[in-house]
């Protein structure tokens, strides 16, 4: 790889860890609230958001018709990420599904 190539690499890190860094830093400055609450409650909301993020992969799935879970996994997991970053925030995150849910194989 050739050094232009690396600094054109680094920089791109460097603005991306400069949009994502007040997001990071907002979750890891709640760490304490975590802490103090019911261990039980805990497991149940990890338990609840698991199921939340299964039943809309298995309802996109459905929807799609497709057969594979990785496509609609990762793009529902990409957007996500994406319209909580990207200026734009839905339509951002809508794009970038529908791009890599038709490079994945589904049909436009």
């Amino acid at each position: 790889m050739t050094a232009v190539k690396r600094a054109a690499l680094l920089v791109v890190t460097a603005v991306s860890l400069y949009l994502v860094g007040p997001a990071i830093l907002d979750v890891f400055s709640s760490w304490d609230e975590v802490s103090g609450l019911d261990p039980f409650l805990l497991q149940l909301i990890v338990i609840a958001t698991g199921a939340s993020f299964a039943c809309q992969w298995a309802l996109l799935r459905i929807t799609l018709r497709e057969r594979r879970w990785t496509n609609v996994v990762t793009s529902q997991l990409a957007a996500t990420a994406a319209s909580r970053v990207v200026p734009g925030g839905g339509a951002a995150g809508n794009a970038l599904q529908y791009a890599m849910l038709v490079r994945g194989g589904t049909p436009p």
